[in-house]
């Protein structure tokens, strides 16, 4: 699975971008009685753009920008959570992970971006209207300590529009729904004696409870 929608506990209504057991890219509609479009070649070790879109009920995927498979469908396509990497109703099955990379992943809901042959993009994507999730490695937010995993929720992104020091990028938040967060051991940030926290901030407003760095747990409970 490279993107998987499918629900924890049962399989369900969703949608699911992987691979075939030929090892051919398809996009699936449903668990049973939706529909797949497959492509009709397995590339490996080549940087290959896909895209899936539907108009109406014209379901298309593209393999770097020509029309590999089409059908026609109108399912309704439920979702539950979103997966990346990794097959989300079968998650203990590492044969089902991703083996490779992937950049520039974006979910546009409401538009079919592409309905005919088309060149693939020759820069990272942008959020085109009606985007709801776009993923850019973004190399200017890293743990250059490398003992962490980041993920940015929201429309956290890197900024050049204010930075401290020339030529750098810093972190900007738009204080609605933007964060990150570290995946890391359960010790790496226990201060149990001597340490130092420290950072350049800049804010554009300033209010109760706006926080830069927080370990309180979901729980509510214990130290942080």
């Amino acid at each position: 699975a490279l993107v998987d929608t499918r629900p924890i506990t049962t399989n369900g209504a969703y949608w699911l971008f992987g691979t075939t057991n030929n090892g051919t890219m398809t996009f699936t509609t449903a668990t049973s009685g939706g529909t797949l479009v497959t492509d009709t070649e397995a590339r490996t070790n080549q940087w290959v753009h896909y895209a899936a879109t539907r108009s109406g009920t014209n379901l298309r995927l593209f393999a770097n920008g020509q029309l590999v498979a089409s059908a026609t469908d109108s399912t309704n396509i439920g979702s539950n959570v979103l997966k990346i990497g990794r097959n989300a109703y079968s998650g203990s099955a590492p044969d089902t992970w991703w083996l490779g990379y992937t950049s520039d992943l974006r979910i546009v809901k409401g538009t079919a971006v592409y309905t005919a042959a088309f060149t693939p993009p020759t820069a990272p994507l942008t959020a085109v209207t009606n985007t709801t999730f776009l993923l850019n490695p973004n190399p200017s937010i890293v743990d250059k300590a490398q003992t962490s995993n980041l993920q940015l929720v929201g429309n956290t992104t890197g900024s050049t529009t204010q930075v401290k020091f020339a030529g750098s990028k810093s972190m900007y938040f738009d204080g609605t729904g933007d964060y990150l967060a570290v995946s890391s051991s359960s010790t790496d940030y226990d201060l149990p004696a001597d340490f130092t926290i420290e950072a350049w901030i800049y804010p554009t407003a300033l209010s109760s409870d706006r926080i830069i760095v927080d370990t309180y747990n979901s729980s509510q409970a214990g130290s942080y």
